[in-house]
């Protein structure tokens, strides 16, 4: 039993890093050259169930951010694994990425957006929904499976100083169990309390 055990692990194992070196032999070319960035400082994946922010391995000072001026401008690339469309995302950031101060991507470089909005980060048809200068929505044209889409933010960041706001399936299904167990709980110490009176 413990020779299946180990045996059983290790295919796992192997399957593992198959799969990490096939994903990461295919990447996916999201974001233009923009500025003095090469490319997206980070990209966001919808997968069927969950949202994964990676960064890109651009240096921070050094191709991190477009907006070398200033240094506090930068590229995300959304790709769509999820199986199904996606349409927006919500962001959260101790930074100020909504705070657009009208050197957007698109002000920068106009050459690669084909339209661009009123704020000129948001291109060939992003557009953004802020609640503040630290939380709001990023709106793109319906992302089938398989396609990809790129916008540019505020501030200098990367995939560990931003949040997606929506949470996974399985948490929404925990706290709706949750609730339904608490719930039942009172209900049941509430009518123990009548039969007992």
């Amino acid at each position: 039993m413990r020779k299946f055990l180990l045996g059983a692990l290790g295919l796992l194992g192997g399957l593992s890093l198959l799969t990490a070196f096939s994903s990461s032999a295919s990447a996916v070319v999201v974001c233009p050259a923009v500025g003095s960035s090469p490319g997206c400082a980070f990209i966001i994946t919808f997968n069927p169930s969950s949202i994964v922010i990676s960064d890109q391995g651009l240096p921070v000072g050094g191709g991190h951010t477009y907006d070398s001026a200033f240094g506090d401008d930068t590229l995300i690339g959304i790709v769509n694994n999820s199986g199904h469309s996606e349409s927006f995302i919500q962001l959260t950031s101790a930074q100020p990425i909504f705070g657009f101060d009208g050197d957007g991507a698109c002000a920068v470089s106009p050459a690669s957006c084909t339209t661009k909005d009123s704020t000129g980060y948001g291109p060939n048809g992003v557009t953004f929904a802020p609640l503040s200068f630290f939380q709001g929505t990023v709106l793109f044209p319906l992302l089938q499976n398989g396609q990809t889409a790129w916008f540019s933010l505020e501030a200098s960041i990367n995939a560990q100083t931003i949040n997606t706001g929506i949470p996974e399936l399985s948490t929404w299904a925990m706290m709706i169990i949750g609730f339904a167990g608490v719930g039942l709980q009172l209900h049941r110490r509430k009518s123990g309390a009548y039969a007992s009176a």
